[in-house]
């Protein structure tokens, strides 16, 4: 009965009226570095989860239905053609883990065209055998990098705003990031 009534208080999350949100600039310059770090690495992490989810469960299924062949053992998991086909799904889902998760911290710190070079920076560390860790680096540079870009260029004529986002940020992150991881 008192749920329906008309005079009960309704509930409002914390940030539904905007009150709360970190969003804008000045908020998120008073969000302790520790924080800020955390969000942008769970971005991260959060995109990247379903491509080792997917990925690992595939493998896994290669497994499964593949039969151990002692005089082979290195081919365990790819001995049928129903088993391969399970496992280069599988790792080709694993490949994609550390682009996403260097892309989406991009992204988190530095918007949309962080995403590229993002991406970039993770694919020439996997590629480059730094793992996990290049990853993340790479996340981080590209997103504040990007951020530096836009600083950069913020005094640029308003009739030239527009190729921006399009021109300017990915063709110069993608190509500063590729130096960076490169050399």
């Amino acid at each position: 009965t008192k749920a329906i009534s008309e005079d009960t208080k309704v509930y409002h999350a914390a940030g539904a009226d905007g009150s709360d949100d970190i969003s804008s600039a000045e908020e998120m310059a008073s969000d302790p570095i520790i924080r800020q770090i955390y969000k942008h690495l769970m971005n991260g992490v959060s995109h990247m989860l379903p491509f080792i989810i997917g990925g690992g469960i595939l493998m896994a299924i290669a497994f499964l239905i593949d039969p151990f062949n002692p005089a082979d053992p290195a081919a365990f998991g790819t001995g049928t053609p129903l088993a391969k086909m399970f496992m280069t799904i599988g790792k080709a889902s694993f490949q994609f883990m550390l682009p996403v998760l260097s892309g989406f911290i991009a992204m988190s710190i530095g918007d949309r065209p962080a995403l590229a070079a993002g991406f970039v920076g993770g694919y020439l560390t996997n590629e480059g055998g730094a793992g996990f860790l290049g990853a993340l680096l790479t996340g981080f540079i590209a997103g504040y990098l990007m951020l530096g870009l836009k600083k950069a260029f913020s005094r640029m004529p308003k009739t030239l705003e527009g190729i921006k986002p399009v021109l300017i940020y990915p063709v110069l992150g993608v190509l500063i990031m590729g130096i960076i991881t490169l050399y």
